[in-house]
């Protein structure tokens, strides 16, 4: 469920739900992507179409700011279904949770991502490469 925020959909989730839903995504083998957002984001697409684009075909695009919250309460979404989920407190709650994961979107060196190695990120060392489904 996403709420309309100036034409962008945010989803309708907290932290826990947020954990659950890309878990729940990668054990489906569901493709997709996340996309972290807060009022600039939305203020951004205002103008961007493409990024519009970008965060209403996410698979999640979380609330990254209390204002989206509101702006969910506005729309009938109670506080219990709907809080902030900050991007890096996603990644660490997806951490703890012990999961592996990556996908590779092939090479293209215009849009390549590299997250390279990251060491004590909660005994997590991951590598990541590739390009982005946009």
């Amino acid at each position: 469920m996403r709420i309309n925020v100036l034409g962008v959909g945010i989803s309708v989730l907290t932290l826990d739900s947020a954990v659950d839903a890309v878990l729940a995504a990668i054990e489906s083998g569901s493709q997709g992507y996340v996309t972290v957002t807060g009022v600039h984001g939305v203020s951004e697409c205002q103008s961007d179409l493409e990024l519009r684009r970008i965060h209403n075909e996410s698979l999640l695009s979380t609330p990254d700011g209390v204002p989206l919250t509101w702006m969910g309460r506005l729309q009938g979404v109670g506080a219990d279904q709907m809080r902030r989920v900050y991007g890096p407190d996603l990644m660490l709650q997806l951490l703890d949770r012990g999961q592996d994961w990556g996908q590779d979107w092939g090479q293209d060196p215009r849009l390549t991502l590299t997250l390279g190695r990251l060491d004590n990120l909660n005994g997590a060392t991951f590598v990541q490469t590739g390009m982005m489904p946009w």
